[in-house]
């Protein structure tokens, strides 16, 4: 039975194991491993359950595989809009009290005073030891979004476990899609449209 976004994806995972997630060069088996990996490297680096982890990067493969990542360790993901200024982006990771944060190429020492990784799937990974599997709830929190503010100061969202696995499940099932589909994803995933409908 599914009540958190790790078994989410290890079911799914396995179900379709042998077919392509992304770009025709990631299945979901590989997606699965890739993501375990990093979440115990996350483990090694002392991150515990509940933990904030920021993304200031890309919307790409790597993305998710990040994200799937901090979900599978008990973190909570904090996607960032990589649009905003620069100068932004310390306060946010700040109010959330991040302890650290995932970045793309570009947005290299574009926040200071906290551990960065570098979100390529060629890195932050951990190949000798398995990640330990976290007890986790439906109602976790696994990912805070910031509103964009276009109405006022930006306010941050929570989103539980449940909020996102039974809400894609609904949409797939909703939208009859098959494992045959392809997705072209124009909306970036730090906005919670694509995070959940697309991703």
């Amino acid at each position: 039975m599914i009540n958190n976004l790790y078994d989410f994806y290890k079911t799914t995972c396995e179900q379709y194991s042998d077919k392509m997630l992304f770009d025709d060069k990631i299945t979901y088996a590989e997606a699965l491993a890739l993501a375990e990996q990093r979440a115990a490297f996350l483990q090694g680096e002392g991150f515990k359950k509940g933990d904030v982890i920021g993304m200031l990067a890309i919307s790409n493969a790597e993305w998710c595989l990040t994200y799937m990542a901090i979900n599978c360790m008990g973190g909570i993901a904090l996607p960032l809009d990589i649009n905003l200024p620069k100068e932004n982006f310390p306060s946010m990771l700040k109010r959330l009290k991040a302890k650290a944060l995932f970045i793309s190429d570009d947005f290299k020492g574009a926040v200071k005073g906290i551990r960065t990784y570098p979100v390529s799937i060629t890195k932050s990974l951990e190949k000798k030891k398995k990640f330990k599997i976290p007890k986790l709830q439906e109602n976790d929190p696994a990912s805070y979004l910031y509103t964009s503010g276009t109405t006022g100061t930006p306010k941050i969202v929570t989103l539980t476990h449940k909020n996102i696995y039974s809400t894609a499940i609904s949409a797939a099932d909703v939208a009859k899609m098959s494992p045959a589909d392809v997705f072209l994803c124009l909306l970036p995933l730090y906005h919670v449209y694509a995070l959940i409908a697309c991703f």
